[in-house]
């Protein structure tokens, strides 16, 4: 009859995915309501939702920036070697020249001298007179000596001169090219740098995206563990494991 039709239970078969047994909230026999929760899948949820806050937590550090590395600075220009200039020791070579000649000259006047009073008579002229005049020739000679040690002198520090002009050029030009050699070790290390920062950019393009790919799997598996709500009101009378 109608009345019994109405009266007779209507039995409902819900089935879900399980972890565990303790994914199942209800037991036989008991009594739920609708919207009951019957069964929840938490362990796996609170494992996916670890394992997510994992992956946001590497992005974010994936996020950081990655310091650029700066070019090199440019060295101050060198300073130019003043332009060689000798014309303190040529001017004392031209001085010693003249000394020469005057000593010379000084030199021929007292021996042109010394040999007049030796021509004269005997008793013309005192011993002592000849002897002063031949003095002064031998200090004619001795200044001519010297004329010539300062001539040698003067062109020996011009020598010295040059030398060390020399010398100042090859450690300019060393250290030009040891500057050069740094600049171009520096262009090369700045090029290397470079290289490692493109390549680190790279790759970590290439994290960022597996891990975004993890994540949205991640959260995919996440949408599919629905909990299992009764939709009716009534009673558990079996439950099976399969």
């Amino acid at each position: 009859s109608n009345s019994e039709s109405r009266c007779t239970p209507r039995l409902f078969k819900l089935s879900g995915p399980l972890t565990s047994p303790d994914d199942l909230k209800v037991r036989q026999g008991d009594r739920v309501e609708r919207g009951q929760l019957l069964a929840d899948r938490t362990a796996e949820r609170q494992k996916l939702t670890s394992q997510l806050d994992r992956l946001q937590l590497a992005l974010e550090q994936l996020l950081e920036p990655i310091d650029t590395p700066l070019p090199p600075t440019e060295p101050p220009p060198m300073a130019a070697l003043p332009l060689p200039s000798f014309l303190e020791e040529v001017a004392a070579i031209d001085r010693a020249r003249v000394g020469i000649d005057k000593a010379q000259a000084a030199m021929t006047q007292q021996q042109r001298k010394v040999d007049a009073i030796s021509l004269m008579p005997d008793g013309q002229v005192p011993p002592e007179v000849l002897q002063h005049e031949l003095a002064l020739l031998d200090q004619r000679r001795q200044d001519v000596e010297q004329a010539f040690a300062d001539h040698a002198l003067a062109e020996a520090r011009l020598e010295q001169a040059q030398q060390q002009r020399q010398h100042q050029e090859y450690l300019y030009s060393l250290e030009r090219s040891k500057r050069q050699i740094a600049i171009e070790g520096q262009r090369l290390q700045y090029q290397e740098q470079m290289q490692t920062y493109h390549r680190q950019v790279s790759d970590r393009q290439y994290q960022m995206a597996v891990m975004e790919s993890r994540m949205e799997d991640v959260e995919g598996q996440l949408e599919l563990l629905e909990a299992v709500r009764s939709p009716y009101p009534g009673t558990i009378q079996r439950i099976d494991w399969e």
